[in-house]
């Protein structure tokens, strides 16, 4: 019965359990380096897992990104705010409590690569 309303309402029903909803979406990172690195550090910072050597190693993998680019100034703009925009739109898009699987995989992995950056090289 429910099903023949939800179709009458035209909406598709949905299988039970939330079956639905069981996989992780795909990661919004762009693709181009600049902008990546900043939507990388937004989403360390919506999860709180900034700290001083998590810093260091975001202005460290910026300014790499940027020597190794020479962006202008404008271009250097655009990749900030488009990485801020895209973290936003994906922290919106995970819903009421979604964004702390998105935390545990997701900014795990960008905070660790950053502390990662700062570690002292091997000689």
């Amino acid at each position: 019965m429910a099903a023949a309303i939800a179709v009458a309402m035209g909406v598709a029903a949905l299988p039970a359990g939330g079956a639905a909803f069981a996989s992780e979406p795909a990661s919004a990172e762009p693709a181009d380096p600049l902008t990546a690195v900043y939507y990388r550090f937004s989403v360390v910072e919506y999860c709180s897992l900034v700290d001083p050597q998590v810093a260091t190693g975001f202005e460290l993998a910026r300014d790499r990104i940027l020597a190794e680019t020479s962006a202008a100034e404008d271009a250097h703009r655009r990749a900030r705010i488009a990485g801020w925009t895209a973290a936003d739109l994906e922290w919106s898009n995970r819903g009421l409590g979604g964004f702390r699987r998105w935390c545990e995989t997701e900014g795990a992995e960008a905070a660790a690569g950053f502390l990662a950056e700062n570690a002292p090289s091997n000689p």
